[in-house]
């Protein structure tokens, strides 16, 4: 069979491929840097990746394709015949994320997981969407002739001309029922088309705004995983070029999440301290602020405020008066008033550079502005539920403000604040609101509602709630693999969400048929990570509960409650046992198939934001390393045996990403994380990958045999001296034979010492150690000062001599050692610099380190 981590009908981790801190590129030059060890290193087919799904059957025949929507499975056949298998199930609605009125009349909305665009038109009662195209729009709004908004993951901009047909295929929500809406002719330029992709500074846009001056758009929002502090991206529609505003910009570690239009035409800014998924809020409650149009700098802000956590909606009114949601859908009122210092100017070249696609990073003030701001009204509107997960305000053509939250419809009249109850629909709101006719359009989960006006109603009949459909009946692939049942029968199987994975789809490779196994019992969430074991049986771990799926029997066989929301990888050992890392406080699991016992190994590194642990593996010695992201990166290592626990990159070189593991064929682990390299792991002990072969060569020179518990520090880490390719002996370099050439650092005429840190893990420390130096001096060398941690081992004329390499070992004093940057330092006497330079200028060969290790001499 054959292992795929990623194909069409595999494993849906928009959360992994949003927080993948790891660029493919490094783990490309990784990839390239194993294949080149001797012997090569590869990745283990079978081990060597965070979820496994299998596309391939015993027989050859290989799953091409699972398309949950168009109802189809595409198979190529053992000899080479691809054919199509249709397929039917009972499909569910798809949660409808956003939506607005169009300015033709028209609702626009999106729908997530799978994310699709749609269209309703009132007029001919159509509902339509488009399959083809993916597209996971967060916020709508319209400017003139234009419907946009921002798609997560990503941060897109996205822009429809309604006065141009859609560029994509619709096809209507409604099985077998014909649409208007024509096809997109040859030739037909894109629509939506495509702004620009901002993240990370701005990754979730919930918010999307139309400047009422009709020149320009903007997104703002959440920022990408692991960071805090969002941005406002403004667009100009007759430049056509973007303006790109950091949180630096605007308001330190806040995230945009609602603008509204000052009189002058400023915009007046709410935020949320939240961050990108996975961090902790720098702030604890939100603030606003005031941007300048005229150069997009802010010039006022309002510090934290006390009654609101955080500003997801809001509106202007009349009279200075702008109308705010919290995230538990208080409605707050502020006063908002500014003027222009008259002795102030503008900065009109400043204008034009932000206005001109830039990134601008620190915030500059220009103009300055008095502003005074006042509480002047709050309903804490109970009845009515908390925020939706998208703007909640829309503004009537009565001036009237409308409001949908998540139990129901409410319209506010400004000035008088007066609320009026509009509809409390059963099955709640999940977004809207659009108005159209007299009509509020909202929806309630995956299903597209309107309701009348009070002042359009006719009567009951007209004054109902009404539902014009689900614009998408499908479900999504969290993980489909290829298997065969107890009476060898080819199935394809596939975790499938429609609000959340609570089914297992089964499908008949020969015959078609189809059919829904419920998963029990079903807690609700995702699966993000699946794993098809060697002995064929399909895993997940999701809504706190571990799965074990038997496709002979088509049974769920085995299901428990555990900790931790869920997996963000699995994997299985050498032996069998199935791992699962858990989001979001890094829990480990494992399940022994043969004694069904599944174990809690708690958690396995802390943090104070929620850990994505998004990549995993196991070496043949017996221990598990999982990469931890996004807000630092981290790679921890677990030994099942003990219990012991260990984490590899140093606090203050962590950063930004994620550490990725994978199991190679020659059963160690391989790992890289932001700023620590490339690493062979195994039993525990990280080695760079580039000292690997400088070890096997120092193993050869006969005086130094690795041992287990070694550590070895390589050239490479050494500082201050210059790296060079050395000869170890004077032959060699007199017949320039490079081949036997190693890495080493040379004496550096400053004179500056050469230094090495190394940790040693906290159960060493009780441990007795030797250092052994190997180097190649040269005539009139000097004295040489070796020291640890501060401490002088050796101070005396150089024992290295010119002919060839040799190596020093000093015993190294127990109190001397600690856990954490362990310091050694090579250095000359002071005296000694001057001949030492005249030697170098002379031409003779300098002093050259080639290794050093501390190696264990008594375990106590």
């Amino acid at each position: 069979m054959t292992h795929i981590s990623c194909t069409a009908g595999a494993v849906v981790l928009l959360v992994l491929l949003a927080a993948q801190a790891v660029s493919g590129q490094s783990f490309r030059s990784m990839e390239q840097k194993l294949a080149a060890q001797k012997p090569p290193v590869k990745v283990d087919p079978i081990r060597g990746y965070r979820t496994r799904t299998l596309n391939e059957f015993p027989d050859g025949s290989r799953i091409l394709n699972l398309d949950l929507q168009g109802r189809k499975l595409y198979m190529r056949e053992a000899d080479g015949r691809e054919r199509v298998v249709p397929f039917d199930y009972d499909a569910g609605a798809i949660q409808i994320a956003v939506l607005c009125a169009g300015p033709d009349g028209k609702i626009y909305g999106a729908t997530a997981h799978p994310s699709q665009l749609f269209v309703y038109d009132p007029a001919l009662n159509e509902l339509y969407f488009y399959p083809g195209n993916s597209i996971g729009l967060k916020s709508l709004r319209v400017q003139g002739k234009y419907v946009f908004g921002g798609q997560y993951t990503g941060g897109v901009f996205w822009l429809i001309d309604t006065s141009k047909p859609i560029s994509w295929t619709p096809a209507s929500s409604i099985r077998g029922r014909r649409i208007s809406e024509p096809e997109p002719g040859a030739g037909a330029g894109a629509n939506p088309l495509r702004l620009g992709g901002f993240a990370p500074d701005l990754n979730i846009p919930r918010n999307a705004f139309a400047h009422p001056a009709g020149k320009h758009i903007m997104i703002s929002g959440q920022p990408g995983y692991g960071f805090v502090g969002g941005g406002l991206v403004i667009y100009n529609l007759e430049t056509k070029k973007s303006a790109v505003l950091t949180h630096k910009n605007l308001y330190r570690d806040y995230s945009t999440m609602a603008i509204a239009a000052m009189p002058d035409g400023n915009l007046l800014c709410g935020t949320s301290p939240k961050g990108g998924h996975g961090t902790k809020a720098v702030h604890g409650r939100a603030a606003l602020y005031i941007l300048d149009m005229t150069n997009f700098k802010v010039v006022w802000q309002s510090g934290p405020l006390k009654e609101a956590g955080e500003i997801l909606s809001m509106a202007a009114g009349p009279d200075n008066l702008y109308y705010c949601v919290d995230g538990g859908g208080k409605l707050l009122v502020y006063k908002v008033e500014s003027r222009l210092h008259e002795e102030d100017v503008m900065d009109a070249i400043s204008a034009k550079k932000s206005d001109a696609g830039t990134i601008m990073d620190e915030p500059d003030q220009g103009r300055r502005f008095h502003v005074e701001m006042n509480m002047v009204h709050q309903d804490p509107l109970e009845k009515y539920g908390g925020h939706t997960g998208n703007q909640a305000f829309t503004v009537g053509q009565d001036g009237k403000i409308y409001l949908g939250l998540r139990r129901g419809i409410i319209r506010i009249t400004p000035g008088t604040f007066k609320v009026e109850e509009i509809a409390m629909p059963g099955r709640g709101v999940g977004a809207g609101l659009g108005i159209v006719s007299g009509r509020v359009y909202f929806a309630s989960g995956g299903y597209l509602n309107s309701v009348a006006l009070p002042e359009s109603a006719g009567g009951p009949e007209t004054s109902r709630i009404v539902s014009h459909g689900a614009p998408v009946m499908a479900a999504e692939n969290r993980g489909m693999t290829a298997a065969v049942d107890g009476d060898g029968h080819r199935m394809a199987l596939a975790w499938i969400a429609m609000g959340g994975t609570d089914k297992m789809l089964v499908i008949d490779v020969d015959g078609g048929a189809a059919l829904k196994i419920p998963v029990e019992p079903y807690a609700g969430d995702n699966a993000f990570a699946v794993w098809h074991s060697k002995r064929g049986y399909f895993y997940s771990h999701y809504g706190s509960h571990f799965y074990e799926f038997d496709p002979k029997t088509l049974t769920f066989t085995f299901a428990a409650r555990t900790a931790g929301r869920c997996a963000m990888s699995m994997h299985e050992d050498r032996n069998g046992v199935i791992w699962a890392s858990l989001y979001s406080g890094a829990g480990l699991l494992s399940f022994d198939p043969e004694t069904r016992k599944l174990v809690n190994h708690g958690s396995i590194n802390s943090e104070g934001w929620g850990q994505y642990t998004s990549y995993m593996a196991a070496d043949d010695a017996g221990w598990v390393y999982v990469g931890i992201g996004n807000t630092l990166g981290q790679l921890v290592g677990y030994n099942p045996a003990t219990g012991e626990r260990r984490t590899y990159v140093p606090q203050k070189s962590r950063r930004h990403g994620v550490g990725r593991p994978f199991t190679a064929t020659d059963g160690r682990v391989y790992a890289n994380a932001p700023n620590w390299g490339a690493h062979e792991m195994f039993a525990g002990e990280a080695t760079p990958i580039e000292s690997l072969e400088q070890r096997r060569m120092a193993g050869m020179s006969g005086d130094y045999e690795p041992g287990k518990g070694d550590y070895f520090i390589p050239a490479r880490v050494f500082q201050q001296w210059e790296p060079v390719a050395a000869a170890t002996n004077m032959l060699d370099e007199l017949m320039l034979n490079e081949a036997n050439a190693q890495p080493a650092v040379a004496w550096a005429p400053s004179g500056i010492p050469a230094e090495a840190s190394r940790w040693l893990w906290k159960k060493d420390l009780d441990d007795s150690f030797e250092l052994l130096l190997r180097a190649r001096g040269g005539p009139c060398a000097g004295d040489l000062i070796v020291a640890f941690n501060g401490r002088e081992l050796f101070n005396a004329p150089t024992p290295f001599k010119h002919e060839e390499a040799s190596s020093l070992r000093l015993p190294v004093p127990d109190d001397a050692l600690r856990e954490q940057e362990n310091l050694l330092t090579i250095s000359f006497k002071p005296e000694e610099k001057a001949a030492l330079e005249k030697q170098d200028a002379g031409g003779v060969k300098r002093m050259s380190v080639f290794y050093a290790v501390f190696k264990r001499s008594a375990r106590k």
